[in-house]
Order: structure tokens, then C-alpha cells, then sequence
């Protein structure tokens, strides 16, 4: 018989013993008695589990030994050339191809941008109508108060209106992504450029040509809302050390 004759054999045999341990005996493990001659049949007690474990570890390493590293070698060589000959034959349309999903997506990515920079929610637009000449002119203090009532009105939670230090902390994680996306959209637009690849693309230039600008914007406003922190930890360490003196004045 040939190998994957035994193999077959020997997986049914293990089948076999395996559901045989599991059936339950009709009279437990009590002998069973002839009554027709009047004698005891003796038990034989055989551990077919054991059994059914050796003989899977028996097809396990038959299967291993089956498959030497020279058949799988042999696959990976016919695989490789297979997929080589097909890259070979089809290389213009896979090149076409992938020039096409590059091109698509640059393209994508630089009308997302544009889009994305228009965009006059953005906290880099915050007081747009104001260049960025005039907004290092207002008084620290005023634009600060500006700052936070603008910060507790857009991310003010409607279940609990009296939370203060939640939309503050949505503020930074908004200004992080801010940051994050138009350096992106900024190293993109400067690539294209400096490999003279722009000139394939249709975007809105003068968009990108903001970034700069933006992202001073978000430098400079993050430096306001440092600064009304600050005063607000100074304000509230006064408060708590009078509180405490009053405290103590009163015991």
C-alpha cells in the first residue's frame, strides 16, 4: 500500500477508537454474564484513549515526514517563477496600473487638503477676518477670554453644561490633529513642488500657500491658552491659600 493508503488507514482507526471511548457501556464496568453456559466473561480493559493519542501522534509524524523541506522548496521555486512569469508577460499593464492608483491618490489627497485648509471651523481660522498682525495686537487677557468662551461653546456637552475641563482638553487634542494634518498636507504640497510634479496635478495652490500661516496662527493661540492657564492656576492657588488662612483664623 502507498503512504496516504496507511495514512487513511490510520486516521479512521484513530476515528474509530475515539468514538468508541466516548459511547457509554450498557452495564458499566460490571463483567458481563453468559446466562446461557453459566459463565463470566472476563473484562478486558483496554485504555482506548491512550491509545487514539498514540496513534494521532503516529499520523502527525507520518504527515511530517511526508513533507521535507525539497517539496516545500519545490513549491516556493514554482510559485516564484509562476508569479514571475505573469509579472513578466503583464509588466506594461501592472506599471499603467499602478501609475494610475498613484495618481489618483496625490490627486485625492491634494483635493482633501485644499478642502481641509478652506475649512473655516478650524481653530487656525479662529478670528479669520483678522490677519495675524492684528490678532498679536489684541491684549492678552481680552483675547484669551475670547479664546476660552469660543473653547466652552463649541465642545459644551448638553448632559452636563457645568463641565469646565473637558472642552478644554478636547481643545489640545483638536489642535494636536490640526497641527498634525496640515504639516502633512504642507510636506506633500512642498515635494510635488521641489520634483517639479505639481504641474500634473490641478489643486488650488493658494491654499497650501496658507499653511504657513495656519499653522502660526495655532502656535500663537496655544501660547494664549497657556497663558490663561497659568493665570487661571495662579488665581485658583490664591483663593485656596485664603481659604485656608480664613480656615485656620476661625479655629
Amino acid at each position: 500500500m502507498t503512504r496516504k493508503t496507511n495514512i487513511l488507514i490510520l486516521f479512521l482507526v484513530a476515528s474509530h477508537m475515539h468514538a468508541t471511548n466516548n459511547q457509554p457501556r450498557p452495564y458499566g464496568n460490571k463483567p458481563i454474564v453468559n446466562h446461557n453456559i453459566n459463565r463470566v466473561a472476563p473484562v478486558i480493559n483496554i485504555n482506548n484513549q491512550n491509545l487514539s493519542k498514540q496513534l494521532f501522534l503516529k499520523i502527525t509524524k507520518t504527515i511530517k515526514n511526508s513533507i521535507s523541506r525539497e517539496k516545500i522548496q519545490t513549491y516556493i521555486h514554482e510559485a516564484f517563477e509562476k508569479y514571475q512569469g505573469f509579472f513578466q508577460r503583464h509588466k506594461l499593464r501592472i506599471l499603467l496600473a499602478s501609475l494610475v492608483c498613484g495618481y489618483s491618490t496625490i490627486l485625492y489627497s491634494l483635493t482633501k487638503g485644499a478642502a481641509y485648509i478652506e475649512n473655516n471651523t478650524l481653530w487656525s481660522s479662529w478670528n479669520h477676518n483678522l490677519l495675524l498682525e492684528d490678532l498679536l495686537g489684541i491684549n492678552y487677557h481680552e483675547l484669551s477670554n475670547n479664546l476660552i468662551s469660543a473653547i466652552q461653546a463649541r465642545y459644551m456637552n448638553p448632559k452636563n453644561p457645568t463641565d469646565f475641563l473637558t472642552p478644554l482638553m478636547q481643545f489640545l487634542q483638536a489642535i494636536k490633529i490640526e497641527k498634525k494634518k496640515l504639516k502633512f498636507y504642507r510636506h506633500l504640497y512642498t515635494f510635488l513642488d521641489k520634483t517639479y510634479l505639481l504641474k500634473l496635478f490641478p489643486c488650488k495652490k493658494t491654499s497650501f500657500l496658507k499653511i504657513s500661516e495656519r499653522l502660526q496662527r495655532l502656535h500663537y493661540i496655544e501660547n494664549v491658552f497657556s497663558f490663561w492657564l497659568s493665570q487661571y492656576k495662579i488665581k485658583t492657588n490664591d483663593l485656596y491659600h485664603k481659604w485656608k488662612k480664613n480656615g485656620k483664623g476661625k479655629k
